[in-house]
């Protein structure tokens, strides 16, 4: 997986809501993210995927198996919905039944956009500086719409 393809995969993520977290992949090194309620790695989860692609397929039971789970995680997450526990809007409810987002969850918020923006930023930086040394023009194009895609993310961390 080259640098490119690394820095898709955790754009991907980060525009699918998942959050960067200030840990690094034990094995690849790569930023951690936490997304619908687990760590994972994009880098080390695509090459996973990529792996089980070329292995058998599932069995039925396992794919059975499969939308349980998933039918189990939307339950769970329409529960949280209902009582007021969606991502990031966790707090008490005031007497009109509004959820009240404490000082301390929108420090906490800030400082985890701060961080994420500043984590972007030096991808985008590495990314440019790998761009001004591409040779391939199609190789070139893909890390400057990555580039590009990096800053929108920056910017739209910076208007929350």
């Amino acid at each position: 997986m080259t640098t490119d393809e690394e820095t898709q995969a955790m754009s991907r993520l980060l525009m699918r809501g998942a959050k960067m977290l200030q840990k690094g992949c034990e094995d690849c090194g790569n930023p951690l993210f936490r997304y619908q309620g687990e760590v994972v790695c994009p880098v080390c989860r695509e090459r996973a995927d990529a792996t089980a692609a070329r292995e058998p397929k599932e069995t039925d039971d396992e794919k059975a198996e499969a939308v349980e789970t998933g039918e189990e995680k939307r339950r769970e997450d329409k529960e949280a919905a209902e009582s007021g526990e969606t991502s990031g809007t966790r707090g008490r409810r005031d007497k009109r039944g509004e959820t009240e987002v404490s000082k301390e969850q929108t420090t906490a918020g800030d400082e985890w956009r701060e961080e994420t923006a500043e984590n972007l930023r030096k991808l985008a930086r590495r990314l440019s500086s790998e761009a001004a040394d591409e040779d391939d023009l199609s190789r070139l194009n893909g890390k400057l719409d990555t580039v590009e895609r990096t800053v929108e993310l920056v910017e739209r961390l910076e208007e929350r």
